[in-house]
């Protein structure tokens, strides 16, 4: 039975330990994050409503990036104002 609970309790905290941030530029990679976390954790969507050819930067994207442990996105060829941002952030 201790073995069990010591089992659960490092399955938990494993689990609990993945989930720090997962930032997406696109709706496009959200739905492809998004199905590959399923149950793991929610990726949050940096630019919606917004494609990323045409990005209207705020300082909530700016904090959802700083925080973010992980970000994805297409690159400064489809995604040019964000690369600033992005290159300025050591992680």
């Amino acid at each position: 039975m201790f073995r069990v609970f010591v089992f659960s309790m490092f399955s938990l905290m494993s689990t609990l330990g993945w989930s720090q941030g997962l930032v997406v530029s696109t709706h496009p990679i959200y739905l492809i994050a998004k199905e590959i976390t399923k149950g793991v954790e929610e990726p949050q969507l940096l630019l919606q409503g917004q494609s990323g050819h045409d990005v209207q930067l705020t300082p909530a994207h700016r904090k959802a990036i700083n925080d973010a442990s992980l970000v994805i996105w297409l690159g400064k060829a489809h995604e040019a104002p964000l690369n600033k941002l992005l290159s300025n952030n050591k992680k």
